[in-house]
């Protein structure tokens, strides 16, 4: 699966200010650590009505984030990010997951995230090679903007700590990594939205790098 270790996770969080410590990739780590609340919150982004043969999608934005970023062959396996290549998340890799971080912190509207997505990551490129459209990127990225924005109306918050979302990304994000230089190209993009977002105080922020694991 990931091409990093626990003890990568050593500086993941010094690297950022405290008010932003929810988007370290430290989180992503801990999740990795307790697949049964990965795969319960995939479960729950929907349930088969069987009286009215339809499938109920769950109201929780973290739960449909967790669809559509992972996904399972069978209900014993633990769910892992999407290969299916006609959906977003096959092409999501460190510095994009970083803007799409970015972009839900900031709270871009749709014209913004396009612009910026165009400039920073080409995603006009990204969806002519694979075939899935900028619109549908620009939907994903809706989706992790409300994950983030989701109270613990269903619990989410109790669960996976504030800004659900964000942790549900992170767990990609430590999934797709080949190694710690991943998680500083997710760090560089989430800057280019929230300059403030590094710590001024680490060590390892200036310049980004992170302590040797």
């Amino acid at each position: 699966m990931s091409g990093l270790a626990a003890h990568d996770v050593r500086g993941c969080v010094a690297l950022f200010a405290r008010p932003y410590w929810h988007l370290s990739p430290a989180r992503g780590a801990l999740l990795l650590a307790a697949p049964a609340l990965l795969a319960n919150l995939h479960s729950a982004a929907g349930v088969h009505d069987a009286q009215h043969w339809q499938r109920l999608v769950s109201a929780s934005p973290s739960a449909q984030l967790a669809a559509a970023l992972f996904h399972k062959h069978s209900l014993e396996e633990p769910p892992r990010g999407s290969k299916l290549r006609s959906l977003p998340a096959a092409y999501l890799d460190a510095p994009l997951i970083g803007h799409l971080a970015g972009l839900a912190q900031a709270r871009a509207g749709e014209a913004q995230a396009e612009a910026t997505l165009r400039a920073h990551c080409d995603i006009a490129a990204v969806a002519r090679e694979s075939g899935v459209t900028i619109a549908r990127f620009l939907r994903l990225g809706e989706l992790v903007r409300a994950a983030c924005d989701e109270g613990d109306e269903y619990g989410m918050v109790s669960a996976l700590g504030a800004q659900p979302g964000a942790a549900v990304l992170l767990r990609l994000l430590w999934e797709r990594a080949r190694g710690r230089s991943c998680l500083l190209e997710y760090a560089r993009a989430v800057a280019i939205y929230v300059p403030v977002v590094l710590s001024s105080s680490s060590p390892f922020s200036l310049p980004l790098s992170l302590p040797p694991s």
